[in-house]
């Protein structure tokens, strides 16, 4: 009776294995209870301080925006004033190239009714061409009228058939090969590439903060107990409560519908002002149009979008365009006649 009543004596060990799980499961909860609150907070204090940044952010950028509306009009006016000056100056242009033909018929008339004082007529035609020559080069900087003037001027010295008048010929010669060794600008292809440009403004990507969810983790293995399980939901769902993310940069709100429509039209207005410059051969405004253009795309718009990549590098390739370029210096022609009408009186 006493051995059995010792070997029966062990039996409450299985009660105190059961409360030391109940306590250690208490505690996990307990613990995993806190993290949450505490995670909470923090997440709190985090979105208040983001909240509070942005707030500022959108602040800003209404000053900017309506800074850029004031400018916007200004550029309207700088923009029509350009246009005006743009056909002042093609007016012109049609205007010399009318008194070009102008001269040749009243060559031709004086050719008619003056007898004895034809040479002299002619040698006032030719030097009257030589000076619109050079008027056409250094005023409307064009080479091609320049050297319809400077043909114009030889066909009548050698309509004279007179060996005195060969140095000039020969000076006109050379001015002439000059000027049609320079290399015009093509400003029809310009004008095309900036009006396709113009187009493609609605269609690139403006800049922005993106953010994407994380990815949850893998569910655990079938075979893993229960307890292996339910810790591996703890765990997601704590990874699902704190993300965080680094940026190298300051975070930028997406632009609002009127925002974007106002960044839109800066950008058109300053490809379309140096499509405006065209005409005139203003270089200068032209490249600083195309510069500010570029300096906005990369301000408002995704760099690493394969449009505006494409947009940048093709107005980094139009600003390198020189639309006056550098013409040679005529008068060397027109000296020698005028030396030589000297020494014939």
């Amino acid at each position: 009776m006493n051995d059995e009543a010792e070997v029966a004596a062990p039996a409450p060990a299985p009660q105190a294995r059961r409360s030391f799980g109940r306590w250690l499961v208490a505690l996990v909860v307990i613990l995993v209870l806190a993290g949450l609150g505490y995670g909470g907070w923090s997440g709190w204090q985090w979105y208040q301080q983001t909240l509070q940044g942005q707030r500022h952010q959108r602040a800003a950028q209404q000053k900017d925006m309506q800074a850029l509306q004031a400018r916007t009009v200004r550029m309207d006016e700088q923009l029509a004033s350009l246009e005006g000056d743009a056909q002042a100056a093609q007016q012109r242009a049609a205007g010399l190239k009318a008194h070009v033909d102008t001269l040749q018929q009243q060559l031709a008339a004086l050719s008619k009714r003056v007898e004895g004082g034809a040479r002299t007529a002619q040698l006032q035609v030719v030097e009257q061409l030589l000076l619109l020559a050079n008027e056409q080069a250094q005023i409307a900087h064009d080479p091609r009228a320049a050297g319809v003037a400077l043909a114009a001027a030889d066909a009548q010295l050698a309509a004279l058939n007179d060996p005195r008048f060969f140095a000039v010929r020969q000076a006109l010669t050379t001015e002439r090969s000059a000027l049609a060794a320079v290399r015009e600008p093509d400003l029809d292809g310009v004008a095309i590439e900036l009006g396709q440009l113009i187009a493609a403004v609605p269609s690139l990507p403006f800049r922005g903060t993106q953010f994407t969810l994380p990815a949850s983790a893998p569910p655990p293995p079938r075979m893993a107990s229960g307890w292996q399980r339910a810790w591996a939901q703890v765990v997601d769902g704590l990874r699902s409560l704190f993300v965080v993310r680094h940026h190298q940069q300051p975070v930028q709100p997406m632009l609002s519908d009127a925002e974007q429509g106002l960044v839109s039209t800066v950008l058109v207005v300053r490809l379309d002002a140096a499509r405006a410059a065209l005409p005139a051969r203003n270089t200068r405004l032209y490249r600083d149009e195309l510069e500010a253009a570029r300096a906005w795309l990369a301000r408002w718009y995704q760099r690493d979008a394969p449009t505006v990549q494409a947009a940048d590098a093709q107005i980094t390739a139009l600003v390198k365009m020189e639309l006056a370029p550098a013409l040679p210096a005529l008068g060397s022609g027109l000296s020698l006649l005028r030396a030589q009408q000297s020494a014939s009186q």
